[in-house]
């Protein structure tokens, strides 16, 4: 009985993670979509928490478990990417002391 209920609870996760990596395509974040992303993993994230709480499960636990890995995993994305344009601009206006200074 506990093994057919962690053989589901596996399969459950693996379409989990083939659904999320869908959404989480590389180019889908890169062109400048990644607030929508990231209001859309955060509103994923906290749904599946509260069906958690009203429904303790092991379904419902794995599927919290994974859309909050994602969730960290967009917000990881766009501190990078803030990071790095940040950098780039100052590497770009280090040639020129007005912008630099602005």
């Amino acid at each position: 009985m506990l093994l057919i209920s962690l053989r589901r609870l596996y399969n459950r996760a693996v379409k989990i993670i083939k659904k999320l990596k869908l959404c989480l395509d590389a180019n889908y974040l890169r062109d400048g979509l990644i607030r929508n992303a990231l209001s859309r993993a955060k509103r994923q994230s906290r749904t599946a928490l509260r069906r958690y709480q009203n429904n303790k499960n092991p379904d419902n636990l794995a599927n919290y478990l994974q859309f909050k890995s994602v969730y960290k995993s967009v917000c990881r994305r766009k501190r990078l990417e803030f990071t790095h344009n940040k950098v780039k601009k100052l590497e770009s206006s280090v040639n020129n002391s007005k912008s630099f200074w602005r």
